[in-house]
Order: structure tokens, then C-alpha cells, then sequence
């Protein structure tokens, strides 16, 4: 546990306060008007103005470090904070969608497929972008700012497929490209 070493202001200043009142109450019997009060005084108020620059320097100097330490601990956690948001944890929707993928059994190919679409359309709704139907919401985006709508629409189009067509086959390798289409354009709306 680090050691914290503290400062007793007021103690120091009562030093100060003792040594000039030494200064000025050192002889009170000695006449106002002698050269060696005028002398004493003189170095006394020379020391005292010499004592509040350097105290009123240090506390500004002190003053300017401290903000300046927690202005770059602020910067600390608001890139830590940035970090965290960066990687969001792992939606458990998306992991359901990997486990169909990964399984043997072809009609949870078409399980994976059909919930990766719904969590695209749910990521566009959640976007703001307007339509009645995913392929409405894509019809409106345009593929050449973004990239990722082409993947989006080749993978609805399997999905459609599934769908509409009763004797449509998907075997595992249409199955992850289409889970690879839907995850880019997912990643891209930051769903997942």
C-alpha cells in the first residue's frame, strides 16, 4: 500500500507567525524611532513580502499540478471507458445464430439464417431506417456508401429462399457465408 505523506499547513504557518512575531516583539522596550527597530522592521517586512511570493508561488505552482494530474486521469478513464465500449460484450442472440451454424443437422442451418436476418432488421429499426420490411429498409440504404448493404441483400436473398421455396436445399458452406454476410453488416451497425 503506497504511503501518502502529509503537509500540516497550519503548523507551518504558526512557525512563521512565532519567527516574525519574535522579530517585532523581541525588544518592546526599546524606543519606536531607534535605527535598529527601523532596521529590524525593514528586514521584517522585506522577508515577510519575500515569504508571501514564494508561499503564493507555490500554491499556484501546486494549484496548476494538481489539475493538470487530474486532468490527464480524467483522459485515463474516459479512454478506458471509450475501450469498453468499443468491444461490447458478446450478444447472446448472435452466439444462439454461431451454435446453429456449427451443428450438423441442416435445418438448424436454416435456423441460423432466419434469426441472423431478424436480428439485421432489428438492428436497422434500432438505427432509425424506415420501411415497412427488411428489404424495404435495404432498398433504401445505398450500397455504394455503404458496402456492407450488398452483403445484407445477398444474404436476405437466402433467407428469402428458405422462406418462400418448400424444396430449397441449404447445405453449410451457403450457410456461413450467408451467418459471414449477415455478421459483417451486423458489426457495421454495431448490433453485435
Amino acid at each position: 500500500m503506497p504511503r501518502f505523506i502529509s503537509l500540516n499547513i497550519e503548523y507551518f504557518f504558526y512557525q512563521l507567525y512565532r519567527f516574525y512575531y519574535s522579530f517585532t516583539h523581541a525588544n518592546p522596550s526599546a524606543p519606536d524611532f531607534s535605527i535598529a527597530n527601523l532596521f529590524t522592521s525593514s528586514i521584517f517586512y522585506f522577508v515577510s513580502l519575500l515569504s508571501v511570493l514564494l508561499l503564493t508561488w507555490i500554491i499556484i505552482y501546486l494549484l496548476i499540478k494538481t489539475r493538470q494530474f487530474h486532468t490527464e486521469q480524467e483522459w485515463v478513464l474516459h479512454n478506458l471507458a471509450q475501450e469498453r465500449k468499443a468491444i461490447p460484450e458478446e450478444n447472446p442472440k448472435w452466439k444462439s445464430v454461431t451454435q446453429f451454424t456449427e451443428s450438423q443437422n441442416p435445418s438448424d442451418w436454416k435456423i441460423a439464417v432466419i434469426e441472423a436476418d431478424k436480428m439485421l432488421d432489428d438492428a436497422l429499426v434500432a438505427s432509425g431506417f424506415s420501411g415497412e420490411s427488411l428489404g424495404e429498409r435495404l432498398k433504401n440504404l445505398d450500397s455504394k456508401s455503404s458496402p456492407w448493404v450488398e452483403d445484407a441483400w445477398d444474404a436476405h436473398k437466402i433467407r428469402n429462399r428458405i422462406a418462400h421455396e418448400t424444396d430449397f436445399v441449404l447445405d453449410s458452406r451457403d450457410t456461413r457465408k450467408a451467418i459471414t454476410k449477415y455478421e459483417r453488416a451486423l458489426r457495421e451497425l454495431r448490433a453485435i
